[in-house]
């Protein structure tokens, strides 16, 4: 996550941020990782790459709680995102349209 202008011209990465909150130097993240399949029982190196997420989101999150008016946005931003239960319907039903999409495709003679 990247803030600010096109792409490219960005100068501030979430990994910035996340260093000078956590007052130290960070590495960039495994690309390797991120693209790995996440569905399975999860390796080390991926609970790993997720715990480090976890912990430097709440760094910077300890770090931009004193701005002034940070917490009311991040309090609506919140309360913005759809809920797990209704996720979680969304997900089911998707699986179930593409369940019968791949019927259909099956059906339709060649």
């Amino acid at each position: 996550l990247d803030v600010g202008g096109r792409r490219g011209t960005r100068n501030l990465a979430l990994r910035l941020v996340a260093s000078r909150a956590a007052g130290i130097p960070l590495a960039p993240k495994a690309k390797k990782i991120a693209k790995s399949n996440w569905s399975r029982d999860l390796t080390h190196e991926q609970l790993t790459y997720s715990a480090r997420d976890a912990w430097l989101g709440a760094v910077v999150f300890e770090g931009l709680k004193t701005e002034t008016g940070f917490l009311a946005a991040a309090t609506a931003a919140i309360n913005a995102q759809i809920p797990i239960a209704e996720l979680s319907e969304l997900a089911s039903k998707r699986r179930t349209l593409k369940v019968q999409m791949r019927q259909l495709d099956r059906d339709v003679p060649a």
